[in-house]
């Protein structure tokens, strides 16, 4: 006996609603199918991951625009069609979108977001995670940030009549390589380096907080002993390349191959150079401390190469922290490689293209997108796409073009969250920027071919008691 889904019950973007695996599939399959026998048998495969409720997973009380839940079926762009190709000529761009988004957004928060009026701004646009990076910041700062973004839950609830769940998740620094900190106290100055230019590399501690566009602190002591002359250097995700000319105890010397902006505390990559940072730095243990110290509700785990490294979070956290979620980021060849098993010890899984297109060949990187994503889906646990979502919104008020394609495609993939970094943190359009990601994926859900991945699902699962 087939019966309709109870929609109320899953609309809230997947990971700020109850269990995180639950949502992905009540969320993802349940919203696209009737037979209730399918909802029963994921509630029992997966209830037993439920954690400790928060008031960030409550669903909204008395929605204004719940009904419009109800007749779900006229925001759905395509008609039945039986092929993909089909389906894609019956799209029409004079539809409107469903109103209520079920992908999730985070919002990196940094000084131009900081404000409690901002991060009221942000909630009102549509933010569901606030990611605080601490790659950058001293606790006290981001103990600062945390006070705010609770002082404006609480005051946005107010405003509109009921508890609004935000999440709070704390992205550790991971084990990297970064620059040190550009002299001077405003925190998104940048330098110009020219093609051809000469910058020092220093591990001398004494320039840490004095870097210029002659010479830049790197944290990573070892670096002088494992690169050689001629080794490429790659900074801030790969936009600003330099070649090793000359390696001293404690230095390193640089050609800067193409023009470009540094700003402080950018990532260094050095691809196909082997490193010995461990899988946890003395730094990660103190950060997330910090996030049980201070009850915040998940942790994005950095450069997460095996499964290990998050069995050793999860045991930092304890019983007593059981309820907080680890979402691996896989940032490099190794955690493709693993990326079985790191799924499932981790309750999500975020994509995060920036590193990873360096460590792999930029061109594989939509290849590696569509795969994680994939298998994050069939795994029912949430997948996150990251880096340069709307990167031109940092400093225009308009996304590209490519911007809002790559969003809508990365929801297409089976995105259960897409995430704004220096969009938010240090742009000059952060609220424009979530209002932005918050109607590309709306269209982007309502063009989603339902029942092709309705099938899919059925099929890689083998629920055949499903259909």
């Amino acid at each position: 006996m087939c019966s309709n889904v109870n929609i109320k019950t899953i609309y809230l973007p997947c990971i700020i609603y109850k269990s995180m695996i639950i949502n992905m599939f009540l969320n993802k399959i349940t919203k696209i199918i009737k037979p209730i026998v399918f909802q029963n048998y994921m509630l029992k495969k997966t209830f037993h991951r439920s954690v400790t409720k928060f008031t960030w997973k409550q669903p909204f009380i008395n929605d204004p625009i719940e009904k419009e839940l109800q007749s779900d079926k006229k925001y759905l762009y395509g008609n039945n069609s039986d092929t993909a190709l089909q389906y894609n000529c019956s799209l029409n761009i004079h539809c409107n979108s469903h109103p209520l988004r079920r992908s999730g957004i985070i919002c990196t928060i940094g000084p131009a977001s900081a404000d409690v009026k901002i991060l009221e701004g942000l909630m009102d646009a549509g933010m569901n995670i606030a990611r605080l990076n601490f790659s950058h910041g001293t606790h006290d700062y981001h103990l600062k940030t945390v006070e705010n973004i609770r002082k404006a839950v609480k005051s946005y609830s107010e405003k509109i009549g009921r508890n609004y769940p935000l999440a709070i998740a704390l992205d550790t620094k991971g084990p990297e390589i970064r620059t040190g900190v550009l002299n001077g106290k405003d925190a998104s100055k940048e330098i110009k380096l020219n093609k051809g230019d000469t910058l020092r590399l220093s591990t001398d501690k004494q320039y840490e907080n004095k870097g210029s566009n002659k010479l830049v602190y790197v944290d990573y002591e070892n670096i002088t002993k494992i690169l050689k002359e001629n080794d490429r250097i790659y900074v801030d995700d790969g936009l600003i390349l330099m070649k090793a000319t000359k390696i001293g105890e404690n230095y390193i010397d640089c050609i800067v191959e193409n023009e470009g902006m540094l700003g402080s505390r950018k990532g260094i990559n050095l691809p196909g150079v082997a490193v010995d940072l461990p899988a946890i730095s003395e730094k990660d243990k103190a950060d997330i401390q910090f996030a049980a110290d201070n009850d915040l509700d998940m942790i994005f785990a950095s450069f997460i190469r095996d499964r290990c490294a998050v069995t050793e979070i999860r045991n930092m956290l304890g019983e007593r922290n059981k309820h907080m979620l680890i979402i691996s980021k896989i940032e490099n060849h190794q955690g493709i490689q693993n990326l079985q098993s790191i799924i499932k010890v981790s309750d999500g899984i975020m994509v995060a293209r920036g590193d990873l297109g360096i460590d792999i060949p930029p061109e594989k990187v939509f290849l590696a997108q569509k795969s994680i994503l994939a298998q994050c889906n069939i795994a029912g646990k949430p997948g996150i796409c990251a880096t340069q979502m709307l990167e031109s919104m940092t400093k225009k008020p308009r996304a590209t073009r490519a911007e809002s394609s790559d969003v809508a495609n990365a929801i297409l993939d089976g995105a259960d969250c897409v995430m704004l970094s220096g969009e938010t943190a240090k742009g000059h359009f952060p609220i424009e920027s979530v209002r932005t990601m918050d109607k590309i994926c709306r269209e982007a859900e309502s063009a989603m071919w339902r029942k092709e991945f309705y099938h899919d699902m059925v099929a890689s699962l083998k629920l055949v008691n499903a259909m």
